[in-house]
Order: C-alpha cells, then structure tokens, then sequence
C-alpha cells in the first residue's frame, strides 16, 4: 500500500512538472510573438541565427557550402558598382 502512495505522489509531481513547462511553453511562444510585433528586424535574425546553428549541428558540409556559396555572390555582387 505504501509502494502505491508513492507512485500516486510521483504521478502528481510529474502532472505539476507538466503543467509547469506547459506554460513556460506558452510564455515562451508569446514572448516570440510580442517580439516578432514589436522588433522584427531582431526576431528575424534571432530566427537566422537558429537556422543557421541547427544547420551547423545537423549538416555541417551542407552549411559549409551555404557560407561558400554566400561568399561567392558578395564577392561577384560587390564587382557590379
């Protein structure tokens, strides 16, 4: 019958620790969306900076071609003026 109880208190702890990081989700998502109304110039590179470090992580010749190919046009952009 103990054994029972402690596993009914583990239950409940793991449901409030649940609805706590339900909500810092929710906070997190409006706190993306406040950001993205009042400063998109930053929530924009905010978002460049996650794409980019997910690429580094997940595909790294993938990026690196992206950088080489991104220098490649400022060099060949930069010779039009």
């Amino acid at each position: 019958m103990k054994a029972l109880a402690y596993l009914l208190g583990a239950c409940v702890i793991l449901a409030v620790v649940k609805a706590v990081m339900a909500a810092v989700a929710l906070l997190v998502a409006l706190a993306i969306v406040i950001g993205a109304i009042t400063r998109p110039r930053e929530m924009l590179s905010l978002a460049a900076l996650v794409v980019f470090v997910i690429l580094i992580e997940n595909h790294p010749v993938m990026f690196l071609s992206t950088i080489a190919l991104l220098a490649v046009a400022s060099i060949v952009t930069s010779g039009r003026r």
